[in-house]
């Protein structure tokens, strides 16, 4: 036995060196933590720790899809009418561009018209290939004389060269088109209903994640909407900073309402339970130094936290908790020494103790890194409280307890539920495994997974107008799916010739101008446009062109070069014009995003090879992508919680022998009731349920072992129900959040722990001596 004279004897000697010792641990560990605590190594780049594609491809596709989508910000605003260009230089300069850089994108479009400038001759849009095609020069010639005699401004240079304008047209035909919009320096300016709608695209100088980065642009924005408020204008910041900022925000205050709330009731719970204040700020300094402790190790083990997996470890402060109330409920209902509570719960307290650690152990096997940090935090942060229980808080408690503080209401409540009928029907096997097979099929018939990502959050219903306000007046929607087209670097042609074929194959789903092929036609096509060039500079329509101008022409045409495709691709102006569509892929290939207008799956994997050869064709949805894997890690921690379960009937079946299969399943069965019933009330199962869920078991394998070892059932369920109150104000109320995923965790929760804390009983040892005996009479 671990309990003998020989150790408590020792125990009680060393006791004072001891906590003394391990004190001195807590107290230097905490001061190095918050003396350090501004160069801690805390992740918040939430795509760290998303789960991953499996395709090298697909996951490259996903960062640059994120991206895309996360390292800008439109500063859209609305004018009764179009300010003047001082008021926009105002406003311009009033942006820090150490936090938000505006995008300029006049010096890009006179970079890209030169770079395809000496390709002229060999490039056409569709309307001008079509006239010259059908024989209508005389159309071409009558555009460019109306070009000459409308334009304000008669540039020489670029009439000698582009004598008919054609190569011009063709320039701005593979502009991205915006309807109606005119640019006014940085601006982008729209009429709308009556109203000036401008535009300011700005560049992230930081991650949106960064909550101190949101402040600095939160105080720019502020700053801006001062100025706008002076010409009765408003102003709309739209992207993903301003979501993140918002949940940031949302997060604070219902942390700040729920999180105050539930701090205030376990502190009146406590004064209650323990008639003083003293052995409740015992417990609490003491756990927030043992988490302390755990916190800093993983860090010096780990080298970074994510702030997710930090948040998540809070399940361990739920959990650890239980060996403080164990200790202090048995030590307030005895007249006796501290130690010899500490030897009446040792065993329960270290059975307890291993048996979650081996539950959180399993988590290192996982290949999603979110849950190894958890895994980390738990197998340091249990034994650090189980050494402060044991150590630190008999020695502040060193006086014998002359009075019995426990309250008399609390001690019959406890009593009561201790022998409660249910848990006496489930001590018997027979009917646990029938309500075990019952709820298994009842879930598996009944529970519908929801592993949508767009599902786990809480969207501001305000941000979401105003992002579609600027979305229907630009005409710019929301883009979820992409076909990713790719092909060996040194086959640039077969990548354009795929992208011709697939805008082809499906005029509706892709758009036009954005296209690559719209600015670098293929081979066959340059080949054909030289062609209609040399047609229309050999005509007497183009000969007898303006003769007054005459002098400034040349239609001499430059023999058939085709454009360097390769070459050109790894431009870096033509990169910067198709930034997040023109990609080299992590397998050396090159490939080409091109964004979907349909959310509907439009060709299988093998369409294009079919059809060109050499060129591989992926239809790619991060964000479905995203929810799969959600649902795959959802899963795995589901066969996570099985293995747990069976892993703890082995390892408990050296101390319970047959009795093993109810104390380690019982958890489990509770774990389900959580999952299965907030199904039942509405509440979505997504990963966060089984998350919550192993909460309930680890909790729940202290509860079953408190009570299977001790042999007064009545005292150890006073420290269960102060346990089950001060974790269901600690999580339970999550319930009440409007962030569906943190919903569904405090809702799981709280059922999952009212089961176990109302079937506990049913490894009592007098009744489990009692079906012995019977048993054996039989």
């Amino acid at each position: 036995m671990i309990t003998t004279k020989r150790f408590f004897a020792a125990y009680v000697r060393l006791l004072p060196v001891l906590s003394v010792l391990w004190s001195a641990v807590l107290i230097a560990t905490a001061i190095f933590f918050f003396t350090h605590i501004n160069g801690r190594a805390f992740d918040t780049d939430l795509a760290k720790i998303l789960p991953r594609a499996n395709d090298a491809n697909a996951r490259y596709v996903a960062k640059t899809v994120i991206d895309s989508h996360s390292n800008h910000l439109l500063l859209a605003t609305v004018f009764d009418s179009p300010p003047h260009q001082r008021v926009l230089a105002e406003l311009s300069a009033s942006i820090d561009e150490d936090v938000l850089i505006p995008l300029e994108s006049n010096t890009l479009d006179a970079q890209l018209y030169q770079l395809l400038f000496p390709y002229r001759q060999q490039l056409l849009t569709p309307t001008d290939r079509r006239y010259l095609r059908n024989g209508q020069l005389h159309i071409v010639t009558n555009n460019a004389r109306h070009k000459q005699y409308t334009t304000g401004t008669f540039d020489e240079s670029k009439f000698r060269d582009d004598p008919l304008y054609l190569f011009e047209r063709y320039y701005l035909h593979s502009l991205p088109k915006l309807p109606s919009i005119r640019m006014r320096g940085r601006w982008i300016q729209r009429q709308h209903e009556g109203q000036t709608v401008l535009v300011l695209p700005v560049q992230l100088t930081a991650s949106p994640f960064d909550t101190a980065y949101q402040q600095r642009v939160k105080a720019v924005l502020n700053k801006l909407e001062k100025k706008l408020a002076k010409h009765g204008a408003c102003l709309h910041p739209v992207g993903a900073l301003m979501y993140a900022a918002h949940g940031f925000e949302r997060a604070n205050q219902e942390m700040s309402t729920v999180g105050l709330g539930g701090l205030l009731g376990i502190i009146v719970l406590l004064l209650y339970a323990f008639r003083a204040m003293r052995p409740t700020l015992i417990l609490v300094t003491s756990l927030g130094l043992s988490l302390v402790v755990a916190l800093q190790s993983a860090l010096w083990l780990l080298g970074s936290l994510h702030i997710v997996s930090l948040l998540m470890s809070v399940a361990i402060i739920g959990v650890s908790v239980d060996y403080g109330f164990h200790f202090l409920s048995d030590y307030y209902q005895h007249n006796d020494r501290a130690v010899h509570s500490v030897r009446r719960i040792i065993s329960s307290l270290t059975l307890g103790m291993l048996s979650t650690v081996m539950a959180y152990a399993t988590f290192t096997f996982s290949d999603f890194s979110l849950l190894k940090e958890v895994a980390v935090m738990a197998l340091l942060g249990l034994p650090s409280m189980y050494l402060t229980v044991v150590l630190v808080l008999p020695f502040w408690h060193r006086r014998t307890n002359t009075a019995r503080h426990m309250p008399p209401a609390l001690r019959r409540f406890a009593a009561l539920l201790s022998r409660n009928p249910v848990a006496r029907r489930f001590s018997q096997p027979a009917v646990f495994f029938l309500a075990l097979l019952v709820m298994l099929s009842l879930g598996y018939a009944t529970v519908t997974p929801n592993d949508e990502v767009r599902d786990l959050q809480s969207l501001s219903k305000q941000l979401k107008e105003e992002e579609d306000f600027v979305r229907q007046i630009f005409k710019q929607p929301t883009v979820t799916h992409y076909v990713l087209i790719s092909t060996d670097k040194h086959a640039a042609e077969q990548l354009l010739a795929a992208e011709q074929h697939l805008i082809g194959q499906y005029p509706q789903a892709f758009r036009l101008d954005t296209a690559l092929n719209t600015l670098l036609p293929s081979e066959m096509r340059q080949r054909d446009n030289h062609q209609l060039y040399q047609r229309l500079y050999g005509s007497d329509v183009a000969q007898t062109f303006d003769p007054d101008w005459h002098e400034f022409r040349d239609f001499s045409l430059k023999p058939f070069q085709p454009m360097p495709i390769n070459e050109l691709l790894q431009n870096p102006i033509l990169q910067r014009r198709f930034e997040h569509q023109l990609l080299t892929l992590p397998s050396g290939d090159i490939g080409l995003l091109l964004p979907l207008r349909t959310n509907e799956r439009i060709l299988n994997a093998d369409y294009c090879t079919d059809m060109i050869g050499i060129v591989q064709c992926q239809f790619i949805s991060p964000t479905n992508e995203l929810s799969d894997k959600l649902g795959e890690y959802r899963r795995l921690l589901s066969k996570y919680l099985l293995l747990s379960s069976v892993l703890m009937m082995i390892l408990l079946a050296w101390r319970y022998g047959r009795h093993s299969v109810l104390v380690a399943l019982l958890p489990a069965f509770a774990a389900v009731c959580g999952v299965v019933f907030s199904a039942w009330v509405g509440v979505s199962i997504s990963l966060f349920s089984i998350l919550a869920a192993l909460l309930v078991l680890g909790m729940g394998l202290d509860y079953v072992i408190f009570m299977a070892e001790t042999q007064q059932p009545e005292c150890v369920m006073v420290s269960l129900i102060l346990s089950y109150a001060t974790t269901l104000l600690s999580f339970g109320l999550l319930f009440l959040s409007d962030t569906a995923a943190v919903s569904t965790f405090g809702l799981t929760t709280a059922i999952g722990i009212t089961v176990i804390l109302l079937l506990s009983p049913a490894v009592r040892k007098d009744w489990r001596d009692k079906q012995h005996l019977e048993t054996e009479k039989v």
